[in-house]
């Protein structure tokens, strides 16, 4: 017979490893905030995949963090390398590869902020 302390210890940490926080985004999910601000005042550019990885365990909500590694080209004429963490939709999963292209959004005050817009997506030829 199991005592009433392990009975509420067992409840407890059940109820703590599957309680999903609403108010904490996801990891790789932007403020709302700071997408409109990118969408708005960011500079539009092109990025190309060099390379990517999923993040084990992060598939939610129909999306999956994925870590980039982009090579951004701006309409400035510069090139940017980045590693970014963002949240990919599942679909689009196919058309993930090296050498694939994305539009992106750099902030124009801080270049470590970046929007990728996975809708165009284009996988490598």
């Amino acid at each position: 017979m199991l005592g009433a302390g392990f009975l509420f210890w067992a409840f407890y940490a059940s109820r703590d490893i599957r309680k999903v926080k609403p108010d904490v985004p996801l990891p790789g999910t932007m403020l709302e905030q700071t997408v409109t601000e990118l969408e708005t005042t960011g500079i539009p550019a092109q990025g190309t995949i060099t390379g990517f990885k999923y993040v084990a365990g992060s598939s939610e909500e129909g999306t999956t963090l994925v870590e980039l590694g982009l090579d951004v080209s701006t309409g400035r004429g510069e090139t940017l390398h980045k590693v970014h963490r963002s949240r990919m939709p599942l679909k689009l999963n196919d058309r993930l590869a090296k050498g694939a292209t994305v539009p992106v959004r750099v902030s124009t005050t801080d270049p470590s902020k970046l929007l990728v817009e996975w809708d165009g997506l284009v996988s490598a030829s």
